[in-house]
């Protein structure tokens, strides 16, 4: 799901004028670090962090269908097997409040600093860049 995300947005980024991709540019730390503040929340609102991690699972497929008989060749029936598949679990894991607290603040620092060197970053493209 991920990989297909990150080609759409490439995609659509190559569709940019020059001044949107340098403003996506100079404002992606800040997306990274606002979504970082919205998980950090999350986590100290319900006093657990989630964890999605890959599980696998055996299922009965089909692997061969059946083959009809020709004339140089007898009819196959179809050939069945296990095939492992993976599927996402998402796990409960227990935070430390104080350490999530502490890691909120630090973020919400750097997003302070960003935030004044991204504005700093738009203007300079919204100069380099007019429309």
């Amino acid at each position: 799901m991920r990989r297909l995300l990150i080609g759409c947005l490439a995609l659509l980024a190559a569709c940019a004028t020059p001044q949107e991709a340098c403003v996506n540019s100079a404002m992606r730390e800040l997306r990274v670090i606002d979504r970082l503040v919205a998980e950090v929340r999350g986590n100290l609102d319900r006093g657990y962090a989630l964890v999605e991690r890959t599980a696998w699972r055996r299922s009965w497929q089909l692997c061969d269908p059946p083959v009809a008989a020709t004339e140089d060749s007898p009819a196959q029936p179809a050939r069945w097997c296990w095939v492992r598949e993976p599927y996402t679990v998402t796990d409960r894991v227990p935070i430390d409040p104080v350490a999530e607290r502490r890691k909120l603040d630090g973020l919400i620092e750097r997003r302070a600093a960003e935030a004044r060197r991204a504005e700093a970053a738009v203007a300079e493209c919204r100069a380099l860049y007019p429309e």
